[in-house]
């Protein structure tokens, strides 16, 4: 993943999306996904021809939420409040104040945890539509992968999405860690979780993880500490 800003962010998610994920711009009949520049960086429009309707937005959710998955991998953790870069700011900031690089880390790993309990809720909630969503039509090899129909989205109480939160944040404080085997210990960390047992401190982060990772960012932006507006 490549965190961008400027004018060529949304031209570079665009060709990331397509590259790593597949993804076409053109959806479904009538409708295509446009990637423009915002403040906080690239977001996507959904654009609809003059004749398109309403059984083809809904016939190309699927694909709109693809696209919307790829833009939250591609902006990482936390981007509510800024990017990576902010991010790893932040982190060294609370550091500067006094919190240790364990205290951080135990942090993290509880709002990564925090997301999973949401996931495994969602996974829950999941399966009592289930019925009625395939009764309507829909695959059910396609329902928890690839999106809901509409309806589902007018109901849901929880985050579908928040599994792919937590490998984000997770990745940002240890990047290291390939894809897959990230993914591999988010999974048995859900398990514990969907078995009411507790994951132990330090499964997924250690202090040592914070460490490297201030300070790596510290080495790229010398000078971070003088920053207007960013001192604590």
């Amino acid at each position: 993943m490549n965190n961008q800003t400027g004018h060529d962010s949304a031209d570079e998610f665009t060709k990331w999306a397509r590259r790593e994920r597949g993804l076409d711009r053109w959806i479904g009949p009538g409708v295509r996904v446009a990637v423009v520049d915002a403040s906080h960086g690239p977001a996507i429009a959904i654009v609809l021809e003059e004749e398109t309707r309403v059984n083809e937005i809904r016939a190309a959710w699927r694909d709109i939420d693809k696209w919307r998955c790829a833009l939250r991998e591609w902006l990482g953790p936390e981007r509510h409040a800024g990017s990576d870069h902010e991010f790893y700011s932040r982190l060294s900031r609370r550091n500067q104040a006094g919190a240790g690089y364990g205290r951080l880390a135990n942090q993290i790993e509880k709002r990564i945890l925090e997301m999973l309990r949401e996931y495994a809720r969602y996974l829950d909630e999941f399966e009592t539509f289930k019925p009625a969503l395939v009764a309507a039509g829909h695959a059910e090899g396609d329902l928890l992968q690839d999106g809901m129909p509409c309806v589902w989205w007018e109901t849901v109480k929880n985050n579908p999405h928040s599994f792919e939160l937590a490998d984000s944040l997770l990745r940002a404080c240890r990047p290291n860690i390939g894809h897959d085997d990230r993914r591999e210990l988010l999974k048995a960390c859900l398990a514990d979780v969907q078995a009411r047992a507790q994951a132990a401190p330090g499964t997924l982060i250690l202090g040592e993880d914070i460490r490297n990772r201030i300070r790596y960012w510290q080495e790229k932006n010398p000078g971070w500490d003088t920053w207007e507006g960013w001192r604590i």
